[in-house]
């Protein structure tokens, strides 16, 4: 008999078909169910085998299936509604908490889906093409001497034996800009700046979404054009303009062989008008076309085969250049010379080099902005965590009568989170409410056309908002939710409250988390200014004011520039007109130089600034040795050069005088030309406070082969609006129909610094909500301090404390803690815009006393949120206050 016995009791259900009996039964009678059903099952088995039992087993195991999924759903509803119902008189009951909670929840979701959005648009560019992750664009380095300079351009010959040599690339094209082309239809002319010519291939390597023509063979033929839809518009008032024609410059019939839909923002480069390269044969010449040392300005990209590996092809581009240029490079410039393969998805975010197409990102600035959102939610989570486990003592006999009446813990927390994402789920609407306001002021501020248009972006917006509630909600949930579960129901029950002692110093922590944050804003914010006015008011070395430059880079400005000079010269408020190819913050040019004779890693790369005789004057430039261009030499216009004060140390000169009458090889053009230095002129800064003051040599004009871009106008101090009436007026005199473009060089050099003084804005504004937001939840801490202490307070008061007594008492832990902010974000703070300054070749020296000041500040806020209830505290009637339960 005893052996059966222990027989029997090694006879146990199947495994799988006991655990899913377990999962189906509730946790109370778990123990009794099971233990029931395990007896039945060893008698069956015993009486009728392992067969039968199994078979039994599992059909009580299926049939109990219905009956679990009904009581789940039942009791899980049941319990839905009471910790919804809980939830509501909590937020009807506490009013105050429920709108700082909300308020700060919804202001920081909304600053998290503003800058989540920029994050996602620039790390979305140029990812719409369907071949994205096999383009390529081919890129230049350049060697000279010491100096390296990456390139974002090639030569023109590069791209189509590239197709050729390597049979990895399906594709290859090209894409130039050629000039500022004046358009004209009918008696209307305009000068069109975002004409770009491209290779007949382009739209097989770019997507673009088509609305007229065939892509394929739209830029087939010479003085073919497509045009946007915008563009379309813009000439002939519908988007169909298919076969219509257009007058370049004066000269040549373009033909519109196809429309397309505007270029997306997101796209690294922008066209308005996109003409066939095949044109530039008759515009650029043959010839240009054909040499591989010059006319680096080409950006060449390539569609590799599916399943080529780019690294193959970087392996091979060495032994290419080797064969197609190396010699030539090395004779005529002496430069080392190199191309590489840069993704196409890499360009906008991680691309710095030289003749880089405007509108470029930094990856640094996204890496920023992402971590404003997440430490603005974050601050905005710490209200709700803090507010919550503070007010809990209030919530104890609710805790515990749960738990004498069977609560599990997890039921608990289940509670808490829910409640947490009420009022996330609560916040939600408030916040994209928000965003949607701020929207266009966000987007004039950051430059970007971002909308909350369920119907463009619903995947984004439906992500981000669940996103946004399911971390504040389950964030800021999850803290208070384990601390209050973990209530002992006796110790409660007795005392009627909760000892908070050991949960305070986590608040404490959290608070001085989020004043740390809200300071390292301030901190940046201030020094981003400071650096912002330092460049505006450092001097150039150039006058700026009163400087009006006129755009002359037109077919017809060319042949009149002399004419135009004298027009303008003819108004009293003119005081000079020069000409230039390049003006500071609009375009550079660097060519090899040498002295005669020097080996070739000598050589070295300079600023070459073509000008004409009266630039020096126009701008204000000072001389520091020798003289400036004139016509009293003749010699001037084929050998003269003016070097600025850089130049000579970099060429050994000790003193500007010992550089006068030397000669210079200057390899800008294929051929050394040998020119003698006439004068050295001060230091002055061609290009933003970004970078050194580089050597630089000023040729006249005449020996310069290509065009002339700018006019500048030198305004005397008086009203300026006649002197432009009478340029504009002048212009039109002498080509009629050609539009006349000017700019303020002022605000050319203001316009170099847009990327950071949009980033001043965006920092300003979410230094300021990150406090706000900070603040709300001091405020509910202070209140509830308050609240905690009202007994402490009568008796205080009934004996003889003062208002500012009382003040004192329930506002020094806030003060200590923000004190405490501070000295943990200083240092973070001028480490952080240390390395942002390190972009700057002339820059701030960060003082000591700005984050005092910005401690001082953070102190005052704070006590000015927490007085409000100290006062009201203060104020109150000792009486009620004693009485107070």
């Amino acid at each position: 008999m005893s052996e059966k016995l222990i027989q029997n009791d090694c006879v146990h259900a199947p495994k799988i078909a006991r655990w899913l009996m377990k999962s189906l039964t509730v946790a109370s009678h778990r123990h009794a169910i099971v233990g029931d059903f395990e007896e039945i099952y060893r008698e069956i088995h015993r009486e009728n085998g392992r067969l039968p039992a199994n078979l039994w087993y599992w059909r009580q195991t299926l049939h109990s299936i219905p009956g679990f999924i009904h009581h789940t759903i039942y009791w899980s509803l049941l319990m839905f509604r009471n910790y919804l119902l809980i939830a509501l008189r909590n937020l009807r009951k506490y009013k105050a908490y429920s709108f700082i909670n909300i308020a700060g929840l919804a202001l920081g979701i909304a600053c998290c889906i503003l800058i989540l959005m920029v994050v996602v648009d620039e790390l979305s560019f140029d990812r719409h093409h369907k071949n994205a992750a096999n383009i390529y664009r081919v890129v230049t380095d350049f060697k000279v001497g010491n100096n390296e300079i990456p390139l974002a351009v090639t030569s023109f010959p590069i791209a189509p034996a590239l197709k050729t040599d390597f049979p990895e690339v399906a594709e290859s094209v090209r894409l130039v800009k050629w000039g500022n082309p004046t358009i004209k239809l009918a008696d209307e002319q305009f000068t069109e700046s975002n004409f770009w010519w491209a290779d007949s291939g382009f739209f097989s390597v770019f997507s673009a979404d088509v609305i007229a023509g065939d892509l394929q063979t739209a830029l087939k033929n010479p003085f073919s054009v497509v045009l946007t839809r915008a563009t379309a518009k813009k000439y002939f008032g519908k988007s169909d303009a298919v076969g219509q024609s257009l007058t370049l410059d004066n000269q040549h019939e373009l033909t519109v062989t196809a429309v397309i839909e505007n270029l997306p923002k997101n796209s690294h480069f922008q066209f308005d008008l996109l003409g066939s390269f095949a044109s530039l044969e008759t515009l650029a010449g043959d010839e240009t076309l054909s040499i591989w040392h010059a006319f680096f300005q080409i950006y060449t990209y390539v569609l590799l085969q599916n399943g080529s590996d780019p690294a193959t092809i970087a392996a091979k581009l060495p032994a290419f250049v080797d064969t197609h240029m190396h010699d030539e490079m090395a004779a005529t410039f002496g430069r080392t010379y190199g191309l590489q393969l840069q993704p196409l998805t890499d360009i906008h975010l991680h691309s710095q080099r030289k003749s880089e197409l405007p509108g470029g990102g930094d990856i640094l600035y996204v890496y920023i902005f992402a971590a404003i959102s997440l430490f603005i939610l974050l601050i905005a989570c710490i209200n709700y965590m803090n507010l919550a486990t503070a007010r809990s003592a209030h919530r104890a006999k609710e805790i515990g009568m749960r738990k004498v009446l069977g609560a599990y813990r997890g039921q608990l927390v289940k509670q808490f989170l829910g409640e947490s994402l009420l009022i996330s789920l609560l916040a939600l609407p408030v916040a994209l409410l928000i965003a949607q306001l701020a929207l266009p002021f966000f987007n004039d501020l950051s430059g970007k056309s971002l909308t909350l248009d369920i119907s463009e972006n619903f995947r984004l917006i439906l992500l981000l908002s669940l996103g946004s509630i399911a971390v504040t909600g389950l964030l800021g949930g999850a803290f208070p939710a384990i601390v209050l579960s973990s209530f002992n129901p006796i110790r409660t029950l007795k005392t009627a409250g909760f000892s908070q002692s050991g949960k305070g110093g986590l608040r404490k922590l959290l608070v001085v988390f989020q004043f740390s944050v809200s300071i390292i804003l301030i901190a940046c914010t201030v020094l981003l200014y400071q650096q912002l006015q330092f460049l505006r008011n450092q001097k150039l070395g150039l006058n700026t004011e009163q400087v009006i430059t006129v755009s002359a880079n037109s077919e017809g400005a060319q042949s009149h520039t002399d004419a135009l000079r004298n027009a303008f010269l003819q108004h009293t408020g003119v005081q000079s007109v020069a000409s230039a190819v390049f003006l500071p913050g609009k375009g550079i040019l660097n060519t090899p130089w040498m002295k005669p004779g020097s080996a070739a890693e000598e050589r070295f790369e300079m600023t070459t600034l073509p000008v004409d005789y009266d630039f020096l004057a126009a701008m204000d430039i000072s001389l520091t040795a020798g003289r400036n261009f004139s016509h009293e030499f003749a010699t001037d216009t084929s050998e003269a050069v003016i070097i600025n004060e850089t130049a000579t140390k970099t060429f050994g000169w000790l003193q500007p005088e010992d550089a006068i009458g030397e000669e210079l090889e200057w390899h800008g053009t294929g051929t050394a030309q040998v020119c003698r230095v006439i004068g050295v002129v001060k230091d002055f800064n061609f290009q933003s406070l970004h970078n050194p003051i580089a050597p630089m040599l000023i040729l006249p004009l005449e020996r310069w082969p290509g065009p002339i871009n700018f006019m500048v106008v030198k305004a005397q101090p008086t009203d300026i609006a006649p002197v432009l009436a009478h340029l504009e007026s002048e212009w039109g005199n002498i080509l009629p129909g050609v539009p006349f473009h000017y700019t303020f060089l002022d605000e050319d050099f203001a316009n170099l610094y847009t990327n950071e003084t949009k980033l001043g804005k965006i920092f300003l504004i979410f230094a300021a909500l990150a406090i706000i937001i900070a603040c709300l939840g001091l405020f509910g801490l202070g209140a509830f301090s308050a609240e905690q202490r009202t007994k402490e307070i009568g008796i205080r008061k009934t004996l003889g404390a003062t208002v500012p007594n009382i003040l004192v008492l329930l506002s020094r832990d806030f003060i200590f803690l923000v004190l405490v902010a501070s000295v943990v974000a200083t240092p973070l703070a001028w480490w952080t815009m240390n390395r942002w300054l390190d972009n700057f070749a002339y820059k701030i020296h960060i003082q000591p006393l700005t984050f005092v000041l910005v401690a001082v500040v953070a102190l005052m806020i704070a006590l000015l949120t927490v007085s409000f209830q100290a006062i009201k505290a203060a104020l109150a009637n000792p009486v009620k206050s004693l009485k107070y339960e």
